[in-house]
């Protein structure tokens, strides 16, 4: 019997493993550089400030093409992702993190900035 080359996968559980191998080494080095960059906005540095202005860019970019076909429709103003088609449903959740995520980081950069 010959195997077909052209079929081969690879395995999941192969991927799971290396999945959890490399996620707290990339999670760690997320931190360090966080955390590199809390310190460097203390001195004086706005690099943390225009990365969550371009998250944040990303994130309104992504809910406004997850909401075209709404908009495509007339509806303007709906909340929530129930009238959303499906495949935009991830496209729309996606977008709300990456907000949420550049407004913390505004909101910590406000905080330090009120303390220095």
């Amino acid at each position: 019997m010959e195997s077909d080359k052209s079929d081969w996968k690879f395995p999941q559980d192969v991927l799971l493993i290396l999945a959890l191998c490399a996620s707290p080494i990339i999670g760690v080095i997320f931190l360090w550089y966080f955390f590199h960059e809390i310190a460097n906005v203390r001195r004086g540095d706005l690099a943390l400030f225009w990365i969550a202005v371009g998250i944040a860019t990303f994130g309104l970019f992504l809910l406004s093409i997850a909401r075209s076909s709404l908009y495509r429709k007339g509806k303007l103003l709906t909340f929530g992702s129930k009238s959303l088609p499906e495949r935009y449903k991830i496209v729309s959740r996606i977008a709300y993190y990456l907000i949420i995520a550049s407004v913390v980081i505004m909101l910590l950069l406000l905080a330090i900035f009120s303390h220095a």
